[in-house]
């Protein structure tokens, strides 16, 4: 190709015809400009090709992720939560209204001494951190999936770290203070050494009472937590429903 443009241009030097040799370099050029613009504009096509294809991948880990947190870090203390507060309501209620404490909570005292334990899995994220943000083209979707990593799991973080350092500190002494531990039992592990003291004990029912609010504002907290990545779910199945088009 190169050697048939040559022999053009020595035709038309040679035959003396300037004007023509002019107008032929000037469209020579312009080819070669064009050429290359083509190749970069192919070059650009391919690289945004491969950004996509590692955005998507990193989106979908991300997706299997939240998944996960969902299921094995927030839905379970969602419930342990939620048992924990009728537990302790039903107490509260049993010593306000001089009632004796169900047979149906007798057996699960023991769930008012558990910790809250929230264990998020942060490495897609930090993939997507390492690689930068921008890399996913929806600015929603970006500033969802930093705000929900950076600003909601630490606030969250924060609760439970607030939750174990009540249960730790104010809520076990005084429940191993009024219940026998009883190691071999399966039914009823924890039993009162005496119900109607325990119920009576002041300082007992307002352990009850922080165990309430702090299990409600964990379970507030979690709530608001399932809320956002249900949201963030959807934005990423939305991209990549859109990349496979």
């Amino acid at each position: 190709m190169l050697k048939f443009f040559r022999r053009i241009r020595h035709r038309l030097l040679d035959s003396g015809k300037i004007k023509t040799y002019l107008v032929y370099a000037v469209g020579e050029i312009l080819l070669v400009v064009i050429g290359i613009l083509l190749a970069l504009q192919l070059n650009n096509w391919n690289e945004s090709r491969k950004d996509r294809a590692t955005e998507i991948n990193i989106l979908n880990n991300i997706k299997e992720a939240l998944h996960s947190d969902l299921d094995n870090t927030i839905t379970n203390n969602m419930i342990t939560c939620n048992k924990a507060i009728s537990i302790s309501e039903t107490i509260l209620k049993c010593s306000e209204e001089n009632l004796a404490i169900p047979d149906s909570i007798k057996s699960e005292y023991v769930k008012l001494t558990r910790g809250r334990v929230f264990s998020p899995n942060l490495t897609p994220y930090k993939i997507l951190e390492s690689k930068g943000l921008d890399l996913v083209r929806n600015e929603k979707l970006q500033l969802m999936i930093a705000e929900l990593y950076n600003k909601d799991y630490v606030f969250l973080n924060q609760l439970v770290e607030n939750y174990q350092n009540n249960l730790t500190s104010f809520d076990r002494p005084l429940i191993r203070k009024h219940f026998k531990i009883r190691p071999n039992s399966y039914d009823f592990p924890y039993k009162p050494y005496n119900e109607k003291e325990m119920l009576a004990d002041p300082e007992f029912m307002n352990t009850i009472g922080l165990l309430i609010r702090n299990n409600r504002g964990l379970l507030f907290g979690l709530e608001n937590l399932k809320e956002q990545i249900d949201k963030i779910l959807v934005l990423i199945e939305s991209e990549v429903k859109t990349s496979k088009k």
